[in-house]
């Protein structure tokens, strides 16, 4: 019997085909993963040593008091205003004490692309985007989440080859959670690759993934299929 795996909607958009669930058996998996605290530079997007931090969200709940009390509130991670001055100012401060926050990744990532479509000459206050992603990364390579939000970030930018390569980091690293193969199965539909597809829709079906709105989409188009269980 497979296991009842429980979801945590991560709030980003508002269609079905960008509305991806991350469930917490991807967390067990990462509890017991190494911590990267070591000082590193990335390429082109800094150095992750900071005057607090930087911290594995995973693994280190414990110091995320000082940040989510007075940095990364609701209001800020909703983009609705500021805490201490900026919204992405308190975003900086948060991905800087935890590069790999995934709630502050989702902010970071959406707050980016209001910006761009507001002034198609936006540049960052601080790191861009995918910055941020890279540095995330870098500190946590293990980190599947971060692989999967980085791969919905590039897809809802349409980058879509890198979105295929974020996705399957995302399932290498964890081959039984749901959502990547959900995600990577509509990006499949969006490079008009129905084939590629509906095994990653019945992969994401068979783990548990509630939202019909992959299967929905290859049924409208005439390639869905129920996977048949060998004997």
């Amino acid at each position: 019997m497979r296991k009842q795996t429980t979801y945590v909607h991560t709030s980003i958009g508002t269609k079905a085909r960008t509305m991806p669930f991350i469930s917490l058996h991807l967390l067990a998996l990462l509890l017991s993963l190494p911590l990267q605290t070591t000082a590193m530079e990335v390429p082109d997007c800094g150095n992750l040593s900071n005057a607090y931090g930087p911290f594995n969200y995973i693994t280190q709940k414990n110091k995320l008091r000082v940040v989510e009390e007075h940095h990364f509130t609701r209001k800020v991670e909703r983009l609705i205003k500021g805490e201490s001055g900026r919204i992405d100012a308190d975003i900086d401060y948060t991905l800087r004490a935890f590069p790999n926050h995934h709630r502050a990744l989702l902010s970071i990532s959406r707050w980016e692309q209001i910006q761009r479509r507001k002034n198609k000459g936006f540049l960052p206050n601080y790191f861009s985007a995918e910055c941020y992603f890279k540095r995330a990364i870098a500190f946590a390579p293990k980190d599947a989440i971060v692989h999967l939000i980085y791969g919905i970030h590039q897809h809802k930018s349409n980058q879509l080859q890198a979105a295929e390569k974020s996705y399957k980091n995302a399932i290498a690293i964890n081959q039984d959670a749901a959502e990547p193969y959900y995600n990577i199965g509509l990006l499949y539909l969006d490079m008009q690759q129905p084939d590629k597809a509906l095994p990653n829709a019945q992969k994401a079906y068979e783990l548990g993934h509630p939202l019909p709105g992959l299967r929905n989409k290859l049924i409208k188009s005439g390639h869905w299929k129920e996977e048949i269980k060998s004997q």
